[in-house]
């Protein structure tokens, strides 16, 4: 069992199971939503590697997670708090991943939504794209954090995270409450512009070749932002019931980013 009070909230997680535990009265935890292999596989370098286990499952996908009371305090600030687990694994020769998406653009403006991630256990490789108004990918970053790390995704960047450990990656993620992620870029080019594959047991990105262009890969390193409400010692969920409006840029972001 991997204990994860870190969360802020009386959480573990049953690794025989791969079951997300609620060890409080007063957090019912909803059910998860269930990535398979199946949905998973236009999104992969080879989706060939799928047509044995179609029906595994390969990330859970808890969403709008709160403590009794607390889902109004975040629905008032339009905020949702959700998390994910991804059980360490392999695809062929790809590490185990979010199929990816894109958030949309808000009306009438040129940046779309952001959104925050917060690593409860493991290690997780966020790999961010960003895109221009004609959706071109002009930056390409990586992103790696570890337990307690909280990572900023911005306006414009679509986004994947890798789990390339040995242990389940368990997230949490706050974001806007209402919009739907857009999946179809992704899917249509078998991925993101980068895969994460496992040489030697490390992981080595290399280009998608669906991808016409193929900006230089940064890796950069996790950061405190305690102007974004992110602060190492305070988990998220704390970090958002007590200081919601700290997280307005996560709802109204034409104010808050500037290019």
């Amino acid at each position: 069992m991997i204990d994860l009070k870190n969360s802020g909230l009386d959480l573990a997680f049953d690794e025989k199971n791969l079951k997300l535990i609620s060890k409080s009265k007063t957090l019912k935890l909803p059910k998860p939503g269930i990535r398979t292999l199946k949905q998973a596989k236009k999104f992969l370098m080879d989706e060939k590697s799928t047509a044995e286990n179609n029906d595994q499952n390969i990330y859970y996908m808890y969403r709008d997670v709160c403590a009794n009371g607390d889902k109004e305090k975040l629905a008032k600030y339009n905020l949702r708090y959700d998390i994910t687990v991804i059980p360490p694994n392999k695809i062929g020769r790809e590490f185990i991943k979010t199929v990816g998406h894109y958030h949309p653009f808000l009306k009438n403006e040129k940046v779309t939504y952001p959104e925050v991630y917060e690593v409860l256990h493991g290690t997780a490789h966020y790999l961010l794209q960003k895109i221009d108004m004609k959706g071109k990918v002009i930056d390409v970053k990586v992103i790696i954090a570890n337990k307690n790390d909280k990572v900023l995704i911005p306006p414009n960047y679509g986004h994947v995270t890798i789990n390339a450990g040995k242990e389940p990656l368990i997230m949490t993620n706050l974001v806007e409450l209402n919009f739907s992620s857009e999946y179809g870029d992704y899917k249509k080019k078998h991925g993101a512009i980068y895969y994460g594959l496992d040489v030697d047991g490390q992981i080595k990105f290399v280009e998608n070749p669906k991808y016409k262009e193929h900006p230089k890969l940064k890796v950069i390193k996790v950061r405190e932002m305690s102007s974004f409400g992110l602060l190492k010692e305070m988990p998220l969920y704390v970090s958002a019931i007590k200081f919601p409006d700290k997280f307005e840029y996560l709802t109204k972001p034409q104010f808050c980013f500037k290019e």
